[in-house]
């Protein structure tokens, strides 16, 4: 018996470029809920993101798996977060100095801060895509001594290798062109699902999991049920137990109907 949904943020609740979780969306997630279903987020935004942001208006969730799992919170105000984890100091450090050597634009994101370095084109263009804005930008001297849930650095595939390579405690998780999250190399969407699971009592066979991007391929692949969207990566769709509609076209409504959990 499914008695808890992690759902992608972009691309799976909220459609692009509109920015806007369709209606049906919101009556779907509404109905689960109803019926005791708990309702999470497992997506790499930030909550400064997701909090009380017009993406999500009128959609109620659970808890969080904020930044790739690496910052995981409940939908209450005392004590809402239960897990959090930053990325190795020794690899940020060996990341800026290779930035000062080869510039390119990335986004930083702190428990309660998002800034990035410069702003260019490529980055304009990808947060445009996603309705996000970075809200500052600044030097990289002293973020050594800061500590990142996630990093989102614009580059090319082989540099991103590259950087890897020489970061033995981080891993990539792509999104898309030129798109990839860096987060510790222990952490993940499914490492932040399990301390949901964990704390409600919950284990994987009681899991559905909704996706539409490579990253959200474990996660996919841990839960009882994995659906992708219609719009989502050919790899991913392979791997799902179904594939629905696209975000914009009732995906979400269409699935959970599917496997028999709205009326």
């Amino acid at each position: 018996m499914i008695k808890a949904i992690f759902f992608d943020m972009d691309g799976t609740l909220v459609a692009h470029p509109e920015g806007i979780v369709p209606e049906s969306t919101k009556k779907a997630l509404c109905q689960v809920r109803k019926k005791g279903v708990k309702t999470f987020l497992a997506t790499g935004r930030h909550k400064l993101e997701m909090d009380g942001s017009p993406l999500l208006k009128g959609v109620e969730m659970d808890g969080f798996a904020a930044l790739n799992g690496q910052y995981c919170y409940l939908n209450r105000e005392k004590d809402p977060v239960i897990w959090k984890q930053s990325l190795n100091r020794g690899d940020i450090t060996f990341l800026l100095d290779y930035m000062r050597e080869h510039p390119f634009p990335c986004i930083f994101e702190e428990e309660d801060a998002i800034y990035g370095n410069y702003l260019d084109e490529k980055l304009k263009m990808i947060m445009e895509t996603v309705s996000i804005e970075v809200p500052a930008f600044r030097g990289l001297d002293g973020l050594e001594e800061h500590d990142f849930y996630q990093l989102i650095p614009i580059c090319e595939e082989e540099t991103l290798t590259l950087l890897l390579s020489h970061m033995p405690e981080t891993q990539g998780a792509n999104w898309g062109k030129y798109t990839n999250d860096m987060i510790p190399k222990a952490g993940g969407k499914v490492v932040g699902i399990e301390k949901f699971l964990a704390h409600y009592g919950l284990t994987w066979d009681e899991v559905m999991a909704f996706g539409d991007g490579l990253n959200d391929m474990e996660m996919l692949k841990a839960a009882k049920i994995s659906v992708a969207m219609g719009n989502g990566h050919p790899d991913l769709k392979a791997a799902a137990d179904y594939i629905t509609a696209d975000v914009h076209d009732d995906g979400v409504d269409l699935a959970l109907r599917h496997f028999g959990l709205m009326d």
